[in-house]
């Protein structure tokens, strides 16, 4: 559903919302969102972990969503070059040269937008996971069909194969799950992953002062995690706790040899963690450097599945997407990255192909909405909520905006996940007549004089905020402005830098509840997951420590009985399903969050470009980055 960045569990869970995103992906099991804003997006919001989201993993929270662009100019060619002792071959080859041999060492791809952190474990924007996916690796891996596969994990541990145990029943369940370990995996500085990787990654996140969106599992589910041995890890669960992704509870490794004395609450102080600057990870490329224009990246020549096909991966940091379209044009990209393209642009991009260059598209696990901050008083009336659903025109926007390739949402679900419902649904089609009278009944009266609302003798102004540089959502935003303009509501549009839209808490507008209406993406996982997003206990505030992603502070005791049992007392499907369908109802009745519409993900390749295989999920295509070639 929706980061920011998808941290790796997120990523996975999320896998398992996602954005929103903002950074922005899952349900019971990841440390990031799963609905990640997505990938606000990027999300994450996620807010992603997979919450919401960014993104990584399982959680149905998201973060922020691919396409959340910050304003900045668009890199000149003359973008500082590689430093920490690159060699010249790191250097991006540009113009024709990537297409010749020199270019075949290094594969050169654009995004829209610098990653505002590589960190494990922390964030929740997709741009993030993009980059991050090339640097490490999880325990367990989403492929390109959607199917979890093993990596630093021997096998995929479930129920089915002896991996995972499940003992009692009812209040007395315990839910046990083991991983066996590769022996031949190192750390990009030569030290081995071992079992206390896993283990520090479980410490950090079930400390209170790691600021983190999506922790619940690690601090409420989990009874233990211990090592048999340096190659074998088991994560008992609280009796009475089920975790329908407990299969990716295990992606949480971090250099516990770097990271060991770093204080928890200092995770992303330069000062204190050596990692903010200098990544370090067990995937096919490390890191080398990066600046606002580039990330670069040098392939581990002792991964562990064998030295990458391609040397050199560099991602070029191009913000406006139509000089990023005509890069690709004029071949200096090898490819672009969902975040990196808008819908508008569809058919050039599918012109490219006349020129080598193949568009993918296939529909996201990304959705746009609006949050709703419930703090806002004339905003904590369902009926106002209900009238600005009724009088945002979301058919004309997924025809007009975006070429008629979605349809308008109405639940936090998207229609490909396997809990969505529509039966039951209010389809909140557009009727201005009825917005004004919800409006009216709410105490909203229309001055006809001033042609404004009036609540409690005050105009109704609202704040609309998004991010800056994304056409995409400034025609959005404008719409809506006026057609809540016809309503006789005065409505001012805000945007801001992705950095600071998807910032961390307090300061953030989404993170630290400091916003009105906020429109932006999460990353869906594989499971609805949602409790992050929705659930009362995780509304992000001081007392907290700023955990979870129910940004709009949405409060509703049935929601957080449905969520609850749906993410942390029931596993199968069968059983969940129809706490979900109930939990929907409520979400469309309620409305703490205006859904808009399911995205559609688009990236390119050059046809030259093997093994580029882009997912429907939140699973970013640098998944299989070591078996990409480039050919001439």
């Amino acid at each position: 559903m929706a980061h920011h960045k998808l941290n790796r569990r997120l990523l996975t869970l999320l896998a398992l919302l996602v954005l929103l995103v903002p950074v922005l992906a899952a349900c019971g099991g990841t440390p990031a969102a799963q609905n990640t804003p997505g990938t606000a997006a990027q999300a994450t919001t996620a807010p992603a972990t997979q919450p919401t989201t960014a993104a990584a993993a399982q959680p149905t929270t998201a973060a922020p969503a691919a396409g959340e662009t910050e304003t900045t100019a668009a890199p000149t060619e003359a973008a500082a070059a590689p430093t920490e002792g690159d060699a010249a071959a790191t250097t991006p080859a540009t113009g024709g040269d990537t297409a010749t041999g020199a270019g075949q060492e290094t594969i050169t791809i654009g995004m829209s937008q610098e990653p505002p952190d590589l960190l494990p474990l922390f964030g929740s924007a997709y741009v993030s996971t993009i980059v991050e996916e090339a640097i490490d690796d999880s325990l367990v891996q989403r492929n390109e069909k959607n199917e979890y596969v093993p990596q630093i994990a021997k096998s995929v541990p479930r129920i089915e194969n002896g991996g995972a145990k499940l003992t009692g029943s009812g209040a007395n369940a315990q839910l046990t799950v083991t991983y066996q370990l590769r022996d031949d995996v190192t750390w990009h500085d030569g030290e081995k992953f071992t079992a206390d990787d896993v283990i520090a990654g479980y410490n950090l996140l079930k400390n209170p002062n790691f600021k983190t969106p999506s922790a619940f599992v690690y601090r409420d589910q989990l009874a233990s995690v211990k090592k048999n041995g340096d190659y074998e890890v088991v994560f008992t669960y609280k009796k009475g706790e089920l975790d329908p992704t407990y299969y990716i509870v295990g992606n949480i490794g971090i250099p516990s040899h770097i990271t060991n004395k770093v204080d928890p609450a200092k995770w992303d102080d330069p000062k204190a963690n050596p990692l903010v600057n200098k990544p370090v990870g067990t995937g096919p490329y490390r890191f080398v450097s990066q600046n606002p224009e580039r990330v670069v990246l040098q392939s581990y020549d002792k991964y562990f599945l064998g030295t990458p096909k391609t040397k050199n991966v560099i991602f070029r940091i191009i913000p406006d997407t139509q000089a990023l379209l005509s890069q690709l044009q004029a071949g200096e990209l090898n490819a672009s990255t969902e975040d990196a393209h808008q819908i508008n642009q569809f058919e050039d991009l599918k012109a490219l192909e006349g020129r080598g260059v193949k568009t993918y598209t296939v529909p996201a696990a990304t959705w746009e909405h609006i949050d709703l901050n419930l703090s806002v008083p004339v905003l904590q009336d369902k009926r106002v909520r209900q009238a600005l659903m009724y009088g945002i025109d979301r058919k004309t926007i997924t025809e007009q905006i975006l070429f008629g390739q979605t349809q308008p949402l109405n639940s936090w679900l998207t229609p490909t996940n396997w809990a969505y419902t529509e039966k039951g649904l209010n389809k909140y089609e557009y009727n201005p007549e009825k917005a004004g009278q919800l409006l009216d009944q709410a105490g909203l009266k229309l001055d006809e004089e001033q042609g404004v609302r009036v609540f409690k003798g005050q105009p109704v102004t609202l704040e609309l905020m998004t991010t800056a540089g994304n056409e995409l959502r400034a025609q959005t935003t404008q719409l809506i402005q006026q057609n809540l303009s016809d309503l006789g509501l005065l409505v001012s549009l805000s945007y801001q830098p992705a950095a600071i839209y998807f910032g961390d808490p307090p300061d953030a507008p989404l993170a630290g509840r400091k916003y009105q209406m906020g429109l932006y993406a999460w990353v869906s996982g594989d499971d609805p997951a949602g409790f992050e997003l929705y659930h009362s206990s995780q509304i992000p505030s001081k007392e907290n420590n700023y955990t979870g992603q129910n940004y709009p502070g949405w409060k509703n005791e049935r929601n957080d009985q449905l969520l609850k049992q749906a993410n942390q007392r029931e596993i199968t499907r069968e059983k969940r399903l129809p706490l979900y369908a109930e939990q929907q109802k409520i979400f469309n009745e309620e409305l703490p969050v205006l859904p808009l519409y399911q995205r559609v993900n688009i990236s390119t390749a050059a046809n030259g470009l093997q093994n580029w295989k882009p997912t429907p999920t939140n699973t970013p295509p640098t998944w299989n980055a070591h078996e990409w070639v480039l050919n001439k």
